[in-house]
């Protein structure tokens, strides 16, 4: 089975003071930013931002800012 590695840098709120504080700060910043992409996936489900998205397309975008 292969193994898979999966990486992301993580901005913690605070410096924290110990392990469970620092485990307990990653956990709410990757909840937030799950909130933030759920939020962004069904923005971008609904069919009127996805025809806009198609159309605005071109081959040469390689990275997408999403407001």
């Amino acid at each position: 089975m292969p193994v898979s590695i999966i990486q992301r840098d993580i901005k913690l709120k605070c410096k924290p003071t110990n392990g469970l504080q620092a485990y307990n700060l990653l956990i709410e910043a990757i909840n937030e930013e799950v909130d933030e992409l759920q939020t962004i996936l069904s923005e971008l489900s609904d069919s009127e931002a996805k025809q806009c998205f198609i159309k605005e397309w071109n081959p040469h975008i390689r990275s997408v800012s999403v407001r």
